[in-house]
């Protein structure tokens, strides 16, 4: 057992390396700069914004310049003596125009620009929850490598103790003091450690590779919780306060919202295909052509033209009814993916809320119940030496002893993530509830610091 004796005492060394470690903030702004879903979910925010002055452009005077030249030849053929004469007259023609053209009325534009008001609320209410969603996960990230990290060195605890046991009961068997099959179970049990241990370094490496997905950097130390956690209930007591707020303020039913009235505006859109538009047009046209072998002067003509115009669709086959019945289908739609995420919203307030309350109860209770297990086993061990208790008692009261700490820590990192979630199913998830949470992290860099990197036996 030499050889665990050494792990156990460079995991205590990285413990107590004076390296700063990073706290969930750091890690947050980190994830700020790096994430990639984050960077996404802006690019499409810029870009569904850019449909608002698209939209505006067609309600706003079109101008059009159009030039052209061409050098012509003509062969005409006359009887003699007539005028002009027949032969082959080669000349150049000039023309170019200036339009200008005023929508007046076009209720296709009118709604596409309601539309368009509402695709970018959409947007931007959908980059909100993304900026919520990535506060969430990386609180998740972090605490998943804090909590891989407690299993990881409860596993090697929880070896080096059984070890012992191991230890001393080959030294008592050596005595004539307990059989053989004792030494067996210890074996068994070390063995089983050895195997937990080996899936907790596997789950810390994956929790690490989680959390680089998210910021690009990896980590040797992050600030633990501390000792003492503010077991905080909700600042409103009452759940159905909650999913109102929800309700009102999570961006995804906002942006579901959106969506509808994009929906419905689709659907005046294509229903204003059937009404008749006006415009107020406006024409400058110049027109020149040089001297001919015909005796003709040159001549240059310019037209100055303003009007009105207005079209009236008559019949397109169906196709402007059957756009008006798919916008309309769209809408139902609309409609009921709007449903949806309001009724997973509600489920997903209430369930944050619950757990808040079950997560402070179940601290307490593990808390307790790790001093009960701590006081089994200095009992069971006590009863070992004096020989009313087998060393499979023993193993198994440190069994339930590990059992206690994993959960336990379970348990805190189970509160401070339903807060998170709590506050982001209502919409309200903002920077400084990390800094609360930040602020229930460990005091001290250097001498808390979980090593997130651990030392291999």
């Amino acid at each position: 057992m030499k050889n665990y004796v050494l792990a156990a005492g460079l995991v205590g060394a990285v413990l107590a390396l004076p390296a700063g470690a990073e706290d969930l903030l750091a890690v947050y702004q980190q994830a700020v700069q790096n994430d990639a879903q984050l960077a996404a979910a802006q690019a499409a925010r810029d870009a569904a914004r850019e449909l608002k002055p698209q939209a505006l452009s067609f309600v706003l005077p079109n101008i059009q310049a159009t030039a052209n030249t061409a050098y012509q030849t003509l062969r005409t053929d006359a009887p003699a003596g007539a005028f002009p004469p027949g032969g082959r007259a080669e000349f150049n023609l000039h023309y170019w125009q200036v339009e200008a053209v005023q929508p007046l009325f076009n209720w296709q534009l009118i709604a596409g620009l309601g539309q368009a008001d509402a695709l970018v609320r959409q947007a931007d209410n959908q980059y909100g929850f993304a900026e919520q969603e990535l506060m969430l996960r990386t609180a998740d990230r972090y605490f998943g490598v804090l909590s891989a990290n407690d299993s990881l060195q409860f596993a090697q605890a929880e070896k080096a103790a059984i070890g012992r046991q191991l230890d001393q009961a080959k030294q008592r068997f050596e005595v004539g003091l307990i059989a053989i099959t004792d030494i067996h179970e210890a074996q068994a049990r070390y063995d089983l450690t050895v195997a937990q241990e080996i899936e907790a370094r596997n789950q810390l490496t994956n929790a690490l590779e989680a959390l680089r997905e998210v910021t690009g950097t990896g980590y040797e130390l992050l600030t633990p919780l501390a000792d003492t956690l503010p077991l905080e209930p909700p600042a409103i007591a009452d759940v159905e306060t909650w999913v109102k707020q929800a309700l009102e303020m999570n961006p995804l039913v906002a942006a579901a919202g959106e969506a509808m009235t994009a929906a419905r505006k689709e659907i005046e859109r294509q229903r204003a295909k059937h009404y008749p538009t006006l415009d107020a047009k406006a024409t400058y046209l110049d027109t020149s052509a040089n001297a001919s072998r015909f005796g003709s002067d040159p001549n240059e003509n310019e037209d100055t033209i303003y009007g009105l115009q207005m079209n009236l669709p008559i019949f397109e086959g169906g196709r402007t009814s059957s756009l008006v019945r798919q916008a309309q289908q769209q809408y139902r739609e609309a409609q009921q993916r709007l449903e949806q995420q309001r009724r997973s919203t509600s489920r997903g307030t209430r369930d944050a809320f619950l757990g808040v309350e079950a997560a402070i109860s179940r601290v307490k209770a593990l808390s307790q119940a790790l001093v009960s297990n701590q006081s089994a086993l200095e009992a069971t061990e006590l009863g070992y030496r004096v020989g009313t208790r087998t060393s499979v008692d023993v193993l198994d009261a440190e069994r339930e002893l590990y059992r206690a700490k994993r959960n336990l820590a379970t348990a805190r990192y189970d509160y401070v993530l339903n807060v998170l979630r709590l506050e982001q199913a209502s919409g309200q998830l903002a920077q400084d509830d990390l800094a609360r949470v930040n602020g229930w992290l460990g005091a001290s860099a250097a001498a808390s610091a979980a090593p997130v990197v651990p030392a291999t036996p």
